[in-house]
């Protein structure tokens, strides 16, 4: 392995969710902070912004990109050639988004076929009957759980954008990959219901 100090611009603040490369040598890195940035030869510009805590990317075309937000899986492409997107085009929002703090969607990958896979994080509770009768849908604090379908799942998206939920028992499955075989493993974070770190065969 070959390491390299990459010096970050002043004033941006990076963390990063998510990072890959294009085929032209570009560092692609999605930050929590809504903004992808691409880097090539030590130069940093910004790709897009404005978007919802995007923490899985999915950059295999050089100047698109796949993004999971909170709210939606996004394709982004620049298609004028300034290295800047100008197309934001919603593959699925077909998610509830309770609105708690731990909203957070991550994944990115694809199959063969062209699917993509994701994971969705738990959210907080409790879900009582008294809160929702007083119409507090969610009424978040209380220990983490599933008050909508995927909160805690994972899940497909096929090349037209249908989302069809894959499996579910997860926590903060933050790390998601295909071996060489096209096994898919996830990894998720102890916590609520999740007693130690583990690491999943998704099957």
């Amino acid at each position: 392995y070959t390491v390299h100090d990459i010096s970050v611009p002043d004033g941006v603040v990076v963390e990063a969710g998510g990072v890959c490369y294009w085929p032209d040598g570009s560092l692609v890195v999605a930050t929590r902070r809504g903004d992808i940035w691409t880097v090539r030869e030590g130069r940093w510009n910004l790709f897009a912004t404005g978007l919802m805590g995007p923490l899985g990317i999915w950059a295999d075309t050089t100047g698109e990109a796949y993004v999971t937000q909170w709210s939606e899986l996004t394709r982004i492409r620049d298609t004028d050639g300034d290295l800047t997107a100008d197309r934001y085009e919603t593959v699925t929002a077909d998610w509830e988004m309770p609105g708690s703090k731990t909203d957070f969607v991550y994944g990115l990958c694809r199959d063969g076929d062209g699917n993509f896979y994701g994971t969705m994080h738990t959210t907080h509770g409790p879900w009582s009957r008294e809160a929702k009768a007083a119409g507090n849908k969610y009424s978040f604090g209380g220990p983490m759980g599933a008050p909508a379908i995927g909160r805690g799942w994972s899940f497909q998206v096929d090349p037209k954008g249908k989302l069809t939920w894959w499996s579910s028992g997860l926590r903060a499955p933050n790390g998601l990959a295909f071996n060489s075989e096209g096994d898919l493993f996830a990894t998720d974070n102890q916590g609520d219901w999740v007693a130690d770190c583990c690491l999943y065969h998704v099957r």
